[in-house]
């Protein structure tokens, strides 16, 4: 598990969700972002705290605060458009942890 996501965990008050992200595989960012809902019901990880966490990947893809979580076909076109980012040499708007 990196440094980065670890240190995330903690921020939010999840560590106690570590050792499942590690056994699941989430030890990077491009897996964490990608996950669905339903992934983290299955890992256990209880709904106040998915949203807490669906939140904060949301806020490192820019999404606003004030608007409702994106859907998971705006979440994959946000990821898309960051990935497209670093793929043309921008390192502006789209240079963001997720990848």
């Amino acid at each position: 598990m990196t440094a980065e996501i670890a240190e995330m965990l903690e921020d939010l008050d999840l560590k106690q969700y570590r050792s499942s992200f590690l056994q699941a595989g989430l030890d990077n960012w491009e897996a964490l972002c990608k996950i669905t809902d339903s992934e983290l019901d299955v890992l256990g990880i209880r709904l106040g705290h998915r949203r807490k966490l669906q939140r904060e990947v949301a806020r490192r893809l820019l999404w606003p605060d004030f608007k409702p979580l994106p859907t998971t076909q705006e979440l994959l076109l946000l990821l898309w458009h960051n990935e497209q980012g670093r793929a043309g040499g921008r390192e502006d708007y789209f240079s963001l942890p997720c990848s």
